[in-house]
């Protein structure tokens, strides 16, 4: 794998995508505590949900209420994935049951963008993973969501991995307790 420095450290082109993803991951976040909202759908193919529930380490602790298909074999809808439901963009659960969809898929995130556009009402938050980063994808302009107002820092992947973890656990302790607050 080739080989990547930055500001010192080498990465691998899989680290330093897991800490670019991990960094978008602690802004939805951020966004979510700002608003006082918690519930998260995941839209995307099983392989790209694979890949973010095991290299990105607040994945875990993130509330998915649904996991969102667009016919993926693997991840058929009217099943379940970890105990949670598999539907359709157009499920009207999503409409009064998510605050926030989560693109988690790099190759067809403009796609599945415009589709989520369709069927969602404006006011719940979708947030894209992958908008900007320098993986070959044209810059979009989202409307649903404003711009960050001052994005993360991190020197190494292991430090973004562990904030997008610590993010979400602290997210998920402060709306129980009613005193989230951004990070």
């Amino acid at each position: 794998m080739n080989e990547i420095p930055h500001a010192g450290v080498i990465f691998t082109a899989q680290e330093l995508l897991a800490a670019l993803v991990a960094e978008r991951l602690e802004l939805m976040i951020n966004k979510l505590v700002e608003r006082g909202l918690s519930r998260v759908a995941l839209y995307g193919s099983a392989k790209h949900t694979d890949w973010l529930e095991r290299h990105i380490d607040g994945m875990r602790h993130i509330p998915i209420r649904y996991y969102v298909s667009w016919g993926d074999s693997r991840m058929p809808v009217g099943s379940h994935r970890n105990g949670v439901p598999v539907v359709s963009v157009g499920d009207p659960r999503l409409t009064s049951d998510i605050d926030c969809l989560l693109i988690g898929d790099d190759r067809h995130e403009s796609k599945l963008f415009d589709l989520a556009c369709r069927h969602l009402p404006p006011r719940i938050m979708i947030h894209r993973l992958y908008q900007r980063l320098p993986i070959g994808l044209d810059p979009i302009p989202t409307p649903h969501v404003a711009e960050a107002k001052s994005p993360t820092v991190v020197s190494t992947p292991a430090i973004a991995r562990s904030a997008g973890a610590t993010a979400a656990r602290d997210l998920m302790a402060g709306l129980v307790a009613g005193t989230a607050q951004p990070l």
